[in-house]
């Protein structure tokens, strides 16, 4: 090949290569340049479209408007604010149109629903009332009136489908004690109450008024209320337990109950707090039902620090230490202050209440026991034998005196017949008889005497004649004793004189 045509065909081969190797054309980059405009655009547009919170203008399934703002959705209900108004509601989705919907499920999900939850529940007349649930179970939500801040718990079945399918989407965790509560009382009144508590057939109630505490049979509310009480959960009352009672026995009493055991329930009368027992026997059916659920923590023994009634209903406050078969001792026998007071002196229900308690046996001569006499003086003696008329005893100054039984109360000759008669009738001579009776005279004679002296009420001057006539009794009473003790005192069965 020559020269030329070889120069030739070179240059036809440089062209060619520096044809393919030029940039593309002005309007391809054109071209890809607004495709790629156009598909951000699209997913902006998309974006925007759906983007929340949002207004719009939703249409029910019935054709009612709504003019809201879009604040989130899930898979079945949707959360808006209502542009007029301001109020909160939450909405089914499938309540709204076929366009509406469409619209509404290519809106990002994630609306998630818990307590507390402000929105505005549907009455039964269509008008919404504004609400805070704060709790839920299977078939009751627990809700607080923004009007009032009143709470109450209601029947998800009686409320609207829409606001059911609202509550139905929140968690349930149960409904829990203190719980307030509209409740229908036995007249069919409404009662604000808070539930506080309930076992297997009782439930404690406050009245939200007065705050009252009260314990009501569940079988006696009505169905409505019962179906709220049976799903709280089951727990025991605490003592102290404030009960009112039904009767007929004490009916309307209100007890604050401190404790029971299988007999007797222990308990404070309201408003005074006087401390009672009673035996659970002698109440009606309905009330030991109540009070045989209760804890049986009660350790009843002597002694006994609370208030008894005598026959006639009156209360005496009293501190028994024991009993002998028919009495109860009241005050202690070991500070010398016991007293003996029969049982049938008190109430039928109190005599069975001792009764329960253990007996034990009389006491044993010497004992210390208050004497009182028909005049009403006290004496604090030591009790030495007694026979069939007279007592022996030893006063706290070491006095010896004879009382005639029969000088004493009706309480103290009760007591002291009911012991051993272990004094022998003395057979002694008419002038020792006479001494002893002498002495007996001036030992009561110096109890008037001493009596008088120690009263501020008395003239001085009346005192002191009063102290001399006591000196005289007693240097009397020596010079007769010391005669008496020349002759031997009567014998006595346990070998006392």
């Amino acid at each position: 090949m020559t020269a030329p045509k070889q120069e030739q065909l070179e240059q036809r081969l440089g062209n060619i290569i520096q044809s393919r190797t030029k940039p593309p054309l002005p309007w391809l980059q054109i071209l890809i340049f607004v495709a790629a405009l156009g598909v951000v655009g699209w997913f902006g547009y998309q974006h925007w479209l759906y983007r929340l919170p949002q207004e719009r203008d939703l249409v029910l399934s019935g054709g009612k408007v709504l003019h809201a703002r879009i604040d989130g959705r899930d898979n079945s209900l949707l959360k808006i604010t209502l542009i007029e108004g301001g109020q909160t509601r939450y909405l089914p989705i499938a309540s709204l149109s076929i366009n509406d919907q469409n619209f509404i499920r290519n809106l990002e999900a994630g609306l998630s629903l818990s307590f507390p939850l402000e929105l505005a529940l549907t009455d039964a007349d269509g008008k919404e009332v504004p609400v805070r649930l704060e709790s839920r179970d299977n078939n009751w939500v627990q809700v607080t009136y923004l009007a009032d801040n009143s709470q109450n718990c209601l029947p998800i079945a009686s409320l609207a489908e829409a606001d059911r399918m609202v509550i139905q989407a929140l968690p349930a965790p149960g409904l829990n004690f203190p719980l307030k509560y509209v409740f229908s009382d036995a007249t069919g009144q409404k009662v604000s109450v808070s539930l506080e508590a309930r076992n297997d057939d009782w439930v404690q109630i406050t009245n939200l008024l007065n705050q009252s505490r009260m314990y009501l049979p569940i079988a006696s509310l009505a169905q409505s209320d019962q179906a709220l009480v049976r799903v709280m959960p089951v727990q025991a009352f605490d003592y102290p337990v404030s009960y009112t009672v039904i009767g007929p026995m004490q009916a309307g009493a209100h007890w604050e109950i401190t404790g029971r055991d299988k007999n007797v329930v222990a308990f404070n009368i309201l408003p005074d707090r006087s401390s009672r027992y009673f035996l659970i026997s002698d109440l009606s059916s309905i009330d030991q039902s109540f009070i045989n659920e209760l804890p049986d923590h009660l350790n009843f023994n002597w002694p006994l620090d609370c208030t008894m009634s005598d026959k006639t209903g009156a209360p005496i406050k009293i501190y028994a230490t024991g009993r002998i078969p028919d009495f109860v001792i009241l005050g202690d026998p070991v500070e010398g202050t016991a007293e003996y007071r029969p049982i049938a002196s008190f109430s039928e229900e109190d005599q069975k209440v001792f009764k329960l308690l253990k007996s034990s046996s009389p006491p044993r001569y010497p004992f210390d026991l208050t004497l009182i006499d028909q005049s009403k003086r006290v004496l604090q003696a030591k009790v030495l034998g007694r026979s069939s008329t007279a007592v022996k005893i030893q006063l706290t100054n070491g006095t010896l005196i004879t009382y005639p039984l029969d000088e004493l109360s009706q309480q103290n000759q009760q007591f002291l017949r009911s012991l051993p008669d272990n004094l022998s009738a003395p057979v002694e001579s008419q002038q020792l008889k006479n001494l002893r009776a002498e002495v007996a005279e001036l030992e009561k004679q110096n109890l008037l005497l001493e009596s008088d002296i120690s009263n501020p009420n008395i003239p001085q001057g009346q005192r002191e004649i009063d102290q001399a006539n006591l000196d005289r009794n007693e240097r009397q009473i020596s010079s007769d004793n010391l005669k008496i003790r020349a002759d031997t005192m009567p014998p006595a069965s346990n070998g006392q004189r």
